[in-house]
């Protein structure tokens, strides 16, 4: 019991200083990504208005695939006087029960996200004739929070701490049954030794009784 508390406590300790560890070294080395969110105000046709509709109030997921197609995010970059992928940074969303949609730009820099879901939402409103709606207004263009993040951080540090966890149960596992093996060895070596000892002592007792017996006939016959 006592060797399974030391080795809990071990592998405790040995999560925990990972876990710290890990979580330095991610901190240290993870780039702080930015976000930036414009909001869309979508007004569907009466005619269309079932149809543009998920099961949960919100549009249809067919304002993303429009919003990050080439035709949009060409013209975006355009605006933006850039050459990036800014579909890469984009998120749409969809809010429920509403016919407002979110765009969410991620960026290591706070303006340059800003600028691209601005020039992603000023795009969107010229895609009226590909998507059958009435109207699409900017309700909001993208704010400059200068909240940052580092994305994964924290299922890094778990993954850092996992294996470490694992390695450190594995040498355990091992000393464990080492340890055991050495203590059954040692076992077997003293048996033997105290079986050639009692075996010795056996002899020895029949020797004394032989030549005491041989004395006693010796002493019979004179």
């Amino acid at each position: 019991m006592k060797k399974f508390s030391r080795c809990a406590l071990i592998l405790i300790i040995v999560t925990i200083i990972s876990a710290i560890a890990g979580y330095i070294f991610e901190n240290s080395t993870i780039t702080p990504m930015y976000t930036s969110t414009a909001k869309l105000v979508v007004t569907p046709g009466a005619d269309n208005e079932a149809s543009l509709r998920a099961q949960n109030g919100a549009l249809k997921n067919d304002f993303a695939i429009v919003f990050k197609s080439d035709v949009v995010i060409s013209a975006a970059q355009k605006t933006a006087g850039t050459s990036e992928d800014i579909a890469s940074y984009l998120t749409v969303k969809a809010v429920p029960d509403s016919n407002i949609i979110e765009l969410i730009c991620t960026n290591p820099d706070q303006s340059t996200a800003k600028t691209y879901v601005d020039a992603v939402a000023k795009n969107a409103l010229k895609t009226t004739s590909i998507v059958p709606v009435s109207s699409i207004q900017v309700l909001e263009y993208g704010d400059e929070s200068n909240n940052s993040f580092k994305p994964g951080i924290y299922r890094n540090t778990a993954v850092i701490a996992g294996i470490a966890a694992a390695i450190c149960l594995f040498i355990e596992l091992i000393v464990v049954f080492a340890i055991g093996a050495i203590a059954d060895d040692s076992r077997s070596a003293k048996i033997k030794i105290y079986t050639i000892v009692d075996e010795k002592d056996n002899n020895t007792i029949e020797q004394t009784n032989i030549f005491q017996n041989t004395r006693k006939v010796e002493q019979n016959e004179i």
